[in-house]
């Protein structure tokens, strides 16, 4: 039980750190700083496939009180989006980019971490 608390904890803080990335990223394109925004965003998507791989193998159960996105749409969701940001990063559309990220991704990250403090917190 204390192993599945510490890797809860991890990937707490690891949603925590992908939200402000996401942010950060947001940030970056929308001041035109393509480079590093593009830089940003490669950590961003690498952290989402982990988060991925990790929520949605051991943190099972009913979806808890205030998730936006209903666990089960979470991976067609995130297939989709990242979809949309490849899309995007080949036509160089930062703003929709932009807009993938704050309305696509920042959604499903926000609902990871709901069911990650959830699971937490029955533990």
């Amino acid at each position: 039980m204390e192993v599945m608390m510490n890797d809860l904890e991890v990937r707490d803080r690891e949603l925590d750190g992908a939200l402000e990335t996401n942010a950060a990223v947001i940030r970056l394109f929308k001041a035109r700083n393509d480079q590093q925004g593009s830089d940003e965003l490669w950590k961003l998507l690498d952290a989402i496939w982990l988060l991925y791989a990790m929520t949605s193998e051991d943190v099972a159960g009913p979806d808890p009180y205030g998730i936006e996105i209903p666990r089960k749409q979470i991976p067609a969701m995130l297939e989709r989006a990242l979809g949309q940001i490849i899309s995007a990063q080949e036509s160089q559309s930062w703003l929709v980019l932009c807009d993938i990220l704050e309305y696509e991704i920042t959604p499903i990250l926000e609902s990871w971490k709901v069911i990650v403090t959830a699971t937490r917190a029955g533990n």
